[in-house]
């Protein structure tokens, strides 16, 4: 294997049968000398500072999205 991703990590993990531990184990080392990875989040704690008056802001930019969409639709809405 010259190079994996993600997924390929994912999926020997998945298929221990497949994989030798070693390989299992060569693949995170060389994914975890990677930046921007996008399971990162999955190891950093975030603060987030919540506010009142958060949810209400949030609800109203979603309304919006789905009014500029054009789905006004109250049984649209409730399929999606």
């Amino acid at each position: 294997i010259c190079s994996a991703d993600l997924f390929v990590l994912k999926y020997a993990e998945e298929h221990p049968e497949q994989f030798t531990p070693t390989v299992i184990e060569s693949l995170r080392q060389h994914l975890s000398n990677e930046t921007g990875r996008p399971d990162a989040r999955l190891t950093t704690n975030i603060r987030i500072q919540r506010r009142p008056g958060d949810f209400i802001r949030l609800y109203a930019e979603v309304r919006n999205k789905l009014k500029h969409m054009r789905i006004t639709n109250h049984e649209e809405i409730r399929q999606m």
